[in-house]
């Protein structure tokens, strides 16, 4: 992908599918999608200011989309933004460590892989959480809080990220 990134003075950017998501000094998060036609580009999320977050809850978040998200960034940024979701909805707990550890809710709490991944967690999964728990948010997935492996589900209505599948409301499916 050739992306042309305007006005950018800060301390990381970085590409997730069609999108690249900017970091100005710590605290503003934009993706910007880059269309293949050329056109400029358009931006299609918030800058979101002064959000602060604890190294715990850097750490258990990146542990957790590095189990679950799979090998690409945006399969990982997907799944952040899910418990993200989550997290800023009355209908699930208050804090990210109840959402992560709520029962029956992430394999991965109860397998062994979360630990395993928070004794050495992967430089792009504390790089992904990092933009998550400042705001960013993979786009379309706005009121979306489940997801599934992709190869254990024949649900229709969702979208399929890497190697999930994501969707609005838990039913038989």
């Amino acid at each position: 992908i050739r992306a042309e990134v305007e006005f950018v003075s800060g301390d990381m950017a970085w590409s997730a599918g069609n999108y690249i998501i900017v970091t100005v000094y710590g605290k503003m998060n934009v993706a910007t999608k880059f269309f293949p036609s050329g056109e400029r580009h358009k931006s299609i999320m918030s800058v979101i200011e002064g959000t602060s977050y604890s190294s715990s809850d850097l750490t258990l978040l990146a542990a957790l989309i590095q189990a679950e998200g799979g090998d690409t960034d945006s399969d990982m940024f997907a799944v952040g933004t899910i418990v993200m979701n989550r997290l800023e909805s009355p209908r699930f707990p208050s804090t990210l460590a109840d959402v992560i550890y709520a029962p029956g809710q992430f394999q991965v709490t109860w397998n062994g892989a979360l630990e395993r991944c928070m004794s050495n967690p992967d430089p792009d999964a504390l790089r992904i959480a990092a933009n998550v728990l400042s705001g960013a948010r993979y786009p379309g997935l706005e009121g979306y809080y489940y997801f599934l492996q992709d190869s254990s589900t024949d649900r229709t209505e969702g979208i399929a990220i890497g190697g999930n599948f994501f969707f609005r409301e838990w039913s038989d499916g």
